[in-house]
């Protein structure tokens, strides 16, 4: 049996290894439901967190926006704040990765992963890419997003949201834009842009009650001067000036898939339905 506290005052070792759990994922538990979305991959996963032990209570640090990795047999879950430990993020908030996993107990080599994403302002939550290959500038990505709800509730007005998006990022071709939620008439809707100096891609959707939207995405290369009609879905999260979107949109082709997200411009000055 482990005890909270020593009989000599100093830290058990219950509460040493909540300490170190707390430091090394540096984000408090999450208190309610994880919300996410991505496009197919046999071997990537985003949601929530796991812990594998009866301790949980200590651990809960864990219970997290993550990626869940799958390979050998084996789910390796690793939260997204684990990574921002590793190395910090470029001039445009974006965390890139490029490394290697541990290597699962029998097999030589380790996992191979790369990808981008950003952590929405401070919020629990994320939107990205993961390369398929394992390699940076890859065509082959999985896009997605994943955050808290416990805190989430439609507003009763118009939203703007900055806006950021990820489409094989290379360290310039961010994309950026406003999406504008309106809450006015009987149904809710979603529409707005986001571009870089060679894509622009337009989004208009429809809101659900429970803070899902679900629409039409199209891409518009300028360089080529072509079109792409493609799908989008994503999910509001938090309230009042904690307010932020998260989705993705695919296309038929899919290197116009992007995956975005962002805060609500601020000062919110308004009151929010519960």
């Amino acid at each position: 049996m482990i005890y909270l506290t020593s009989d000599s005052g100093a830290p058990s070792l219950l509460e040493r290894a909540h300490s170190y759990i707390k430091e090394l994922f540096g984000q408090p538990p999450i208190a309610g439901p994880i919300r996410s979305g991505q496009t197919p991959s046999a071997h990537v996963k985003v949601g929530a967190g796991k812990v594998d032990c009866q301790d949980e209570d200590t651990f809960k640090h864990l219970l997290q926006p993550s990626t869940i990795f799958s390979y050998a047999g084996s789910d390796i879950h690793i939260p997204f704040s684990f990574f921002q430990h590793s190395k910090p993020s470029d001039t445009n908030n974006v965390q890139r990765i490029e490394q290697k996993l541990l290597r699962p107990v029998g097999h030589n080599v380790g996992v191979s992963i790369a990808g981008n994403f950003i952590q929405v302002r401070d919020q629990p939550l994320y939107f990205g890419e993961w390369s398929l290959t394992g390699e940076l500038g890859e065509q082959s990505h999985m896009l997605y997003y994943s955050g808290d709800l416990s805190t989430s509730r439609l507003p009763e007005h118009t939203l703007t949201y900055n806006t950021q998006g990820l489409n094989n990022y290379d360290g310039e071709n961010l994309l950026y834009g406003h999406l504008i939620a309106s809450f006015g008439a009987e149904q809710p809707q979603l529409s707005g842009l986001i571009y870089n100096e060679d894509t622009i891609i337009k989004l208009d959707a429809f809101i659900t009650p429970d803070g899902t939207f679900s629409g039409d995405a199209t891409a518009y290369s300028i360089s080529s001067q072509t079109r792409r009609n493609g799908i989008t879905k994503g999910n509001l999260f938090g309230v009042d000036s904690n307010a932020a979107i998260a989705g993705i949109a695919t296309f038929a082709d899919s290197d116009y898939d992007s995956a975005f997200g962002g805060p609500v411009s601020l000062p919110v000055n308004a009151t929010f339905s519960r």
